[in-house]
């Protein structure tokens, strides 16, 4: 069976939301092998065959970031975003994954030329 796992963290100000849940105020920490996660992050598992169900998944979380008007672009991101995808291959005999994580930074318009 392949799988993808995912989640979706938004850094806004000081604060970390999943906002696959809706946590918020997540507080980072290391898991049992040293890696770097947050706590009561929710992870979604979509079949990987199931690429309409992954893509509404994906949409309906991104709306949920804070995003605001400039003069320079009608839809600013106000949040850095951390997307984390895990590809699980799983057999008979072995567990296959890769991750990776994708990172988009807040708009960055000057104040002064945008208003923002």
């Amino acid at each position: 069976m392949k799988s993808i796992n995912f989640s979706v963290i938004e850094i806004y100000g000081k604060q970390a939301n999943c906002l696959i849940s809706g946590s918020q105020n997540l507080k980072l920490k290391k898991d049992s092998l040293g890696n770097s996660v947050f706590e009561n992050c929710e992870n979604k598992s979509v079949k990987l065959s199931d690429k309409v169900c992954f893509l509404e998944t994906v949409l309906s979380t991104l709306k949920r970031r804070k995003v605001g008007s400039t003069l320079a672009n009608q839809q600013s991101s106000r949040s850095h975003l951390i997307f984390t995808f895990k590809l699980v291959r799983s057999s008979e005999s072995s567990l296959n994954f890769s991750s990776f994580n994708i990172i988009d930074l807040a708009g960055s318009e000057r104040q002064s030329e945008t208003e923002a």
